[in-house]
């Protein structure tokens, strides 16, 4: 049985494109299991880079990526990525569906992507009940060309979670989307955190959406990451 990730420690990250330009500058945090995370700052501060390095996308130039006693960078690519398949889930601004399948088969290609048989089946029974609470049902045989962004955004959420992530890692989940669907797809994520315990991360411009979460962060200009509002608050 897969163990629950309990903590994420960003510890004295720094990352630079090239030698004489710093995106990240001696990043440090400590996520808990549960947590609801936003990080905002304005476009080309360093977010997204951040995003990429703590969800195993990206190494850093310096500094350790752990989630709890295990340090992610330092594990083969091959464990890396098996880590990442077990472990995180992704939403990106851009849905990423693949064009030429159907919305089920877009929410259950990573079961394709390895796992046992007995654990694919009841992961595929999980596919039945996401495409229910998602209000995907009727969209199941359906193209994501056919798709409004609203739809779209669900299902990749749903692809996101067919492998039942301990952290769900999302880049502008809402940048396309209009304000009526941000608030619904925002929902769903608040309801995914709170029902299933899930981690999770996002990354935004966009503060009406980082004050849904439990936690706001902010990217500086100058690549400091600062924590702007607690869970107290």
């Amino acid at each position: 049985m897969r163990e629950s990730i309990n903590t994420i420690t960003i510890e004295n990250i720094s990352h630079a494109y090239r030698d004489d330009e710093s995106v990240l500058r001696n990043v440090n945090a400590i996520f808990e299991k549960g947590d609801s995370i936003s990080i905002m700052g304005t476009s080309g501060v360093g977010k997204t880079t951040l995003l990429k390095i703590m969800s195993g996308l990206m190494k850093p130039s310096d500094g350790k990526v752990l989630f709890d006693h295990i340090d992610y960078y330092t594990l083969s690519e091959k464990k890396q990525i098996s880590f990442r398949r077990d472990n995180f889930g992704f939403v990106f601004q851009s849905f990423e569906l693949i064009s030429e399948l159907t919305v089920y088969e877009n929410i259950i290609f990573p079961l394709l992507l390895g796992g046992k048989k007995e654990k694919k089946a009841a992961a595929k029974e999980y596919a039945e009940e996401l495409c229910s609470a998602l209000e995907l049902d009727d969209l199941r045989s359906r193209y994501p060309g056919e798709l409004s962004g609203g739809q779209q955004q669900r299902t990749a959420i749903a692809r996101a979670l067919i492998r039942r992530p301990e952290i769900l890692f999302c880049d502008e989940p809402t940048g396309n989307l209009d304000q009526s669907t941000s608030e619904a797809v925002m929902n769903l994520l608040t309801q995914i955190n709170e029902r299933y315990h899930t981690t999770l991360i996002i990354v935004t411009h966009d503060r009406e959406i980082a004050a849904r979460t439990r936690k706001i962060y902010r990217m500086s200009e100058n690549g400091v990451l600062s924590e702007e509002r607690g869970a107290s608050c």
